[in-house]
């Protein structure tokens, strides 16, 4: 029905067409696949998009096809080499303001282009990631665009040649300021901490104390882990950026004022059976246990004891090894307050 001639179709026609793609492909995501393979139905998708741009129904549908066929990586470069790349781009480069719902299909599919690792240098050459933090900043109030547009951002940050890129461009800024605005929505939650961890990182000690002053990291983090107390994802994120703003031993004070220790004993007793968030928990516990405040909040949160329960439950494993750690520089610290 695409394919008609152009005298033959009218406007509601090709929205409902596209509707109705859009849908199967959500029905049963084996259609990605076929919709994938033919070539001219999907030239025709991104021709109408640019034919009808005016058309705000018709874009956003569009946009959300070309965002459902590109579900895997095959897929998804064949949608990239077809120009939906560009048709996403020309959206979020827009000098006037676009409708909500056209910016958010087309970060959803920039977001999964971006998924992949070989299309990456490509967009990052075409202005995606400014483009990205222009919509988070343009579009502060509206959730969806804010989850889709960070969940863009995470995928950029796992290449750690990017990180560079969005540490120059102030994405901890915007991050930042995503978290405080939707702090209930705990998987932006959790994508925000993991785009902080991969930068902290990946950056040096003097970038890492830079960014701690300017945006107050460490408070940030850990607001979002007492935000999600029973949130796996959320907790080991936050914990792993936390580990990694430690790198910076200057900042362990920052750290525990901010109330690191209170924040690890608590994910110690929320995720007994993870053994990631038990790991990270317990490496930030060493990296704080130098600090006079840290070993009193460690007597207060009964750490001696959560610890010792790592132990136990995790034997022989990178979790028990930092929970020992952590132990062993406490009773130290003890023995020492002792003697003097």
């Amino acid at each position: 029905a695409l394919m008609a001639p152009d005298d033959g179709q009218d406007v509601d026609g090709i929205l409902r067409c596209l509707l109705a793609l859009e849908h199967s492909l959500e029905a049963d995501p084996a259609n990605s696949g076929v919709l994938g393979g033919h070539q001219e139905g999907l030239a025709l998708i991104i021709t109408l998009i640019g034919r009808y741009e005016s058309m705000d129904n018709i874009v956003a549908t569009g946009l959300w096809t070309l965002s459902n066929i590109a579900v895997t990586e095959e897929l998804a470069v064949i949608v990239n080499r077809a120009g939906g790349d560009e048709c996403s781009l020309e959206v979020l480069a827009r000098s006037k303001r676009p409708p909500e719902m056209v910016v958010h299909a087309a970060i959803a599919l920039l977001c999964n282009l971006v998924l992949h690792e070989s299309l990456r240098p490509d967009l990052a050459r075409k202005s995606a990631l400014p483009r990205t933090l222009r919509a988070l900043d343009t579009y502060s109030g509206h959730e969806w665009i804010q989850y889709t547009a960070i969940q863009t951002l995470q995928n950029f940050a796992n290449t750690r040649e990017l990180c560079e890129a969005m540490l120059e461009q102030n994405a901890v800024q915007r991050v930042a300021k995503a978290m405080k605005y939707f702090s209930d929505h705990e998987e932006l939650l959790q994508s925000s901490n993991w785009i902080l961890s991969c930068l902290l990182f990946s950056t040096d000690d003097g970038q890492r104390a830079a960014l701690q002053a300017e945006h107050k990291v460490a408070t940030i983090i850990v607001q979002s882990l007492k935000e999600s107390t029973d949130h796996v994802g959320v907790h080991f994120t936050g914990l792993s950026a936390l580990s990694n703003l430690g790198r910076n031993e200057d900042l362990v004070e920052d750290m525990v004022q901010a109330g690191v220790v209170e924040i690890c004993a608590q994910a110690l007793r929320m995720h007994k059976t993870h053994e990631g968030v038990q790991m990270v928990a317990g490496r930030c516990l060493v990296i704080v246990s130098g600090s006079l405040q840290a070993k009193q909040d460690f007597k207060k949160n009964s750490v001696g004891d959560l610890c010792d329960g790592v132990c136990e439950r995790f034997p022989d494993s990178n979790a028990s090894a930092e929970a020992s750690e952590a132990n062993r520089l406490y009773t130290q610290g003890k023995a020492c307050c002792v003697v003097l």
